[in-house]
């Protein structure tokens, strides 16, 4: 039976049997976790691959736009050792609660322990492997693995994706 990750994936026809076998045997290899491996062989989409992740865990996404400046002030509400850890990063406080954006938001120890620490409730959010990486080197100075280094962001990765030869006519109906 497979992964409920790699199912939905395969269910919603976003990658085939194929190209997850592959995605398998490359992180034997290079390690990281599946839909990691998915992105680098750019058979997902960062977008494809959060929805899964938000699916098959039953959880909240973490917005991008919010991961995208986040206030230092929250930042601060986490410490350092905390962040790489458990690989989380807290991207909005309010009232007793932090949303904490987390690579496996079911790690009830690591919820327990920053909740525990901070005094305040943890809503956790998911986010990609690579997205957390990013994240902690830019608010937390964790310096990434070369491997995230060279994901690159979705509009890099569109220009990236190979065109079909030329003597392939896209079809005109």
């Amino acid at each position: 039976m497979r992964p409920k990750l790699t199912q939905y994936l395969i269910d919603k026809g976003y990658v085939t049997e194929d190209q997850c076998s592959e995605a398998l045997q490359r992180q034997v290899i290079f390690g990281g976790r599946i839909g990691t491996n998915l992105l680098e062989l750019f058979y997902l989409t960062d977008d494809q691959l959060l929805e899964a992740l938000g699916h098959a865990l039953h959880v909240s996404i973490a917005d991008p736009v919010k991961l995208g400046e986040i206030d230092p002030s929250i930042i601060q509400g986490i410490p350092e050792d905390l962040a790489r850890k458990y690989r989380v990063c807290p991207f909005e406080s309010s009232k007793g609660r932090i949303h904490l954006a987390m690579m496996d938001p079911q790690m009830v120890e690591a919820i327990n322990e920053i909740s525990f620490i901070t005094g305040k409730v943890i809503k956790p959010f998911v986010t990609t492997e690579s997205k957390m990486s990013f994240l902690l080197e830019k608010y937390y100075r964790i310096r990434r693995e070369m491997r995230f280094v060279s994901i690159p962001d979705e509009a890099t990765r569109a220009q990236m994706r190979p065109s079909p030869p030329h003597w392939i006519s896209p079809r005109t109906s």
